[in-house]
C-alpha cells in the first residue's frame, strides 16, 4: 500500500494554538482502477512526467541519499536502482522482474559484465514536459590503448506506453578488433506477484509461438528471431520486450542456481565497432490499469471464434473474419460509490494472419460499444479503430482517461452484471487474431473535508469524521454523525468542553482522518 499524507495547518481561535490536520490517503499499489493523482510520491507534485529520488522505504529523498530513481509519464511509472541501473518492473518492492544490463566483449569467447557489479555512472534529465531520460556510461579499456565507451539510455516520452532502452557503443581509443555486445537479462521472475506457472511466450512465426514453463530445467536459445519479441506471463499479467531485429541477436532461457524461474536474456552482438553502433529495445511493464473480462455472450451477426481466448494476454487468440463480433463482461470492477467517472479506456491486443484469407477484401473499421445495463443499451457513438494489419502482436487503445463515451456514468454502472462491451473486429483480407481485451476506468474519488469549523465557542465537525487520540497529553474522543463532545485536557491547556455539531454531511468521506495537536 502507498500512503500519502497531505498536511494542512489550521488554527484554534479559542486557544491561539495550531492544529496539524493530516489527511491520510491510502492508495493500493495493486488497485487496477486508476485514481486521478500524479505519479509522484509527493501529493503536491502535479507533474505528469518527471523523476524523483527515493530511499529504501520509497520516500522522497536527496540524490545523494537515494536508493532508487523513480520516473513517470502520463501512462506509467518505472523504478531503477540508482547505483546499478537495474530496472524493477511493476514496483520497486513488488517487482515482477529485475532487469539487469550487461555489456560484453569477445576476445575468444564472450565475456559479460553486468550492471549489478558494473560501475555505471547514472544521470537523470527531464524537461518536466515532454521527456525524462536516465543515462549511464562506462569505458572498457584493453591492452594497447584500445577503448570502447558503452552508454545506455532509458528514454520515456510523454504518452509512451513502453520505455525505450538504447545501448550505444563508440570507439574512443585505438581500434578494439573484437566484437562487443549488450544484454538485457530478466531475473527474479515472478509475474503477477507469483512465481508459479510463469511462462515465456516466444513468437516463432506469425502463426506459431513457443510457450516455455520457466520453473522447469530449461536451456534453450533462439537466434535472430524474426518476430523480435517475447512476453513473460503469469498471474494474469505480462511484461514484454521487443527489439530492432537488424542486429545479430540471441534469446536465451537458461535455469540458474538460486533462481526459481529461469532467467531470460537477450544478447545483441554489435560486432567490431569501428565508429559508433546503437540499437533500440522497447520494454512494456505490466499494465496497472487493465481489467480483463471473465464472461462473454453472443451478439448479432457472425461470431468471434474461441471467444474465451480474449480473456487474458496469454498468446491464445480469438479468431474471426469480416466483422465478426462478441460481447464481453464480468470485469470485476470495484468503483467507490463516491467516485466521479472521468474516462474509460479499452485496450485490444492482437494481430492479423497474412496466411489466412477472408472472403471479403475491403478494409473497414473495427469498433467497440459499451453498455451499463448488461447489454440492453449501448453507447450511441461507437469508437472505431483500424483492424490489425501486422503479423505480430500490437495494442490499440480506444477511449482515454477523459473520454466518457458520450454519457455520464455512475459507479454502479461498472458492477458485474451491468458493465459489458461489444467488439466488432472490422473487415479486411485476412483473419483477425485477438489476444486480449481489457478495460480501465479512470475516476476521481471525492475526499471528505474534516476540517473543524469554528463558530463562536463551538466547533462544527463534518459527519462521519473520526477524531482519535494522537498525543500523550491531549485526549480526543471519537465523534460520529450523532454529534458528541470534544474534551481537551493537558498540562498547559485549560479544560474545555466544546460542543460538536455535525452539519456538513453533504461532503463525502473516504477512510479515517485524524487530528494532530501541534503546540507548546
Amino acid at each position: 500500500m502507498r500512503t500519502r499524507a497531505i498536511p494542512l495547518i489550521i488554527k484554534d481561535v479559542l486557544t491561539d494554538k495550531k492544529i496539524l490536520l493530516s489527511i491520510v490517503l491510502l492508495v493500493s499499489a495493486l488497485m487496477i482502477i486508476k485514481i486521478a493523482i500524479s505519479f509522484s510520491m509527493n501529493p503536491s507534485d502535479d507533474r505528469t512526467i518527471g523523476y524523483e529520488f527515493l530511499n529504501a522505504k520509497g520516500e522522497i529523498t536527496t540524490e545523494l541519499s537515494a536508493t532508487f530513481i523513480h520516473i513517470w509519464n502520463n501512462q506509467h511509472d518505472y523504478y531503477f536502482n540508482k547505483s546499478s541501473g537495474i530496472q524493477f518492473s511493476n514496483y520497486f518492492n513488488e517487482s515482477y522482474t529485475k532487469n539487469v544490463l550487461c555489456v560484453g566483449y569477445k576476445p575468444n569467447i564472450w565475456q559479460w559484465i553486468c550492471a549489478d557489479v558494473l560501475p555505471f555512472k547514472w544521470k537523470v534529465m527531464s524537461d518536466n514536459s515532454t521527456y525524462v531520460n536516465i543515462t549511464g556510461g562506462i569505458t572498457l579499456s584493453f591492452s594497447g590503448g584500445k577503448q570502447v565507451t558503452a552508454n545506455m539510455t532509458y528514454n520515456l516520452n510523454q504518452g509512451d506506453k513502453e520505455i525505450k532502452i538504447i545501448p550505444y557503443f563508440k570507439k574512443t581509443g585505438n581500434q578494439y578488433d573484437k566484437p562487443v555486445g549488450f544484454a538485457w537479462k530478466s531475473t527474479d521472475i515472478r509475474i503477477g506477484n507469483t512465481t508459479e506457472l510463469n511462462n515465456a511466450e516466444i513468437p516463432l512465426t506469425n502463426t506459431t509461438s513457443r510457450i516455455i514453463l520457466l520453473n522447469n530445467t530449461v536451456d534453450q536459445s533462439f537466434a535472430n528471431l524474426s518476430m523480435a519479441t517475447y512476453k513473460l506471463i503469469g498471474g494474469g499479467k505480462f511484461v514484454r520486450l521487443r527489439w530492432d531485429n537488424s542486429t545479430d541477436n540471441n534469446l536465451t532461457i537458461k535455469s540458474e542456481s538460486g533462481q526459481y524461474n529461469a532467467p531470460v536474456t537477450l544478447f545483441i552482438n554489435f560486432g567490431i565497432v569501428t565508429g559508433e553502433a546503437t540499437t533500440t529495445f522497447y520494454w512494456q511493464d505490466p499494465s496497472q490499469g487493465n481489467y480483463f473480462p471473465t464472461s462473454n455472450y453472443a451478439t448479432s451477426g457472425d461470431q468471434l471464434n474461441l471467444p474465451t481466448r480474449a480473456y487474458l494476454s496469454d498468446g491464445l487468440y480469438a479468431i474471426g473474419c469480416f466483422h465478426a463480433s462478441r460481447g464481453y463482461g464480468t470485469f470485476g470492477f470495484t468503483i467507490p460509490s463516491n467516485a466521479i467517472i472521468n474516462g474509460i479506456e479499452i485496450n485490444v491486443e492482437g494481430k492479423t494472419n497474412t496466411e489466412q484469407f477472408c472472403e471479403f477484401n475491403d478494409l473497414t473499421d473495427a469498433f467497440v460499444n459499451l453498455s451499463w445495463d448488461n447489454g440492453v443499451t449501448y453507447t450511441t457513438s461507437p469508437h472505431t479503430y483500424t483492424p490489425f494489419t501486422t503479423d505480430f502482436d500490437g495494442t490499440v487503445t480506444i477511449g482515454s482517461s477523459t473520454d466518457t463515451w458520450g454519457r455520464t456514468w455512475s459507479p454502479s454502472d461498472f458492477n458485474d452484471g451491468s458493465f459489458t462491451l461489444t467488439i466488432d473486429i472490422g473487415g479486411g483480407t485476412t483473419q483477425q487474431y485477438i489476444n486480449s481485451i481489457s478495460a480501465t476506468v479512470y475516476y476521481t474519488q471525492i475526499v471528505k473535508d474534516c476540517t473543524p469549523v469554528t463558530n463562536g465557542g463551538n466547533w462544527s465537525i463534518p459527519c462521519n469524521c473520526t477524531v482519535t487520540r494522537k498525543s500523550a497529553t491531549v485526549d480526543f474522543l471519537s465523534v460520529n454523525e450523532t454529534g458528541g463532545t470534544l474534551y481537551i485536557d493537558s498540562s498547559n491547556i485549560s479544560y474545555r468542553n466544546l460542543n460538536i455539531t455535525p452539519t456538513q454531511c453533504s461532503i463525502y468521506m473516504n477512510g479515517t482522518f485524524q487530528f494532530f495537536w501541534k503546540g507548546s
